[in-house]
């Protein structure tokens, strides 16, 4: 899904689920990418380093916060980044596709809100 579409989507998620007005919706969209962003450096690192518990922990947040956004691919994203640093170990190149797709979410998201 092409990054305009998906801001759009997340602020009629926003709207339609929460019956939130506009002031609120940029609010929670500042606050979204405040904390994608952190969360994605965080993965970043602990991929970089091997640090399985962390990765698994920043997937797990970013699987919530985007759900809750209704972002749901990126939701996805963290969900396989949780599930397999739960498993530990192992070749961490599997996580960068996942990690790449969140980061350019992110990076689309906080130029366009």
């Amino acid at each position: 899904m092409p990054e305009g579409d998906c801001l759009q989507k997340i602020k009629d998620h926003l709207k339609n689920e929460f019956g939130l007005d506009d002031g609120d919706v940029k609010e929670l969209l500042s606050e979204y990418v405040s904390n994608l962003g952190k969360i994605v450096a965080v993965a970043e690192a602990a991929n970089a380093k091997g640090e399985f518990d962390a990765l698994r922990k920043a997937g797990h947040s970013i699987k919530g916060i985007a759900g809750n956004m209704g972002a749901d691919e990126i939701s996805q994203f963290g969900r396989f980044i949780e599930d397999n640093a739960m498993l530990g170990g192992g070749d961490s190149s599997k996580f960068l596709p996942a990690i790449k797709a969140i980061r350019e979410h992110y990076e689309a998201i906080k130029s366009q809100g």
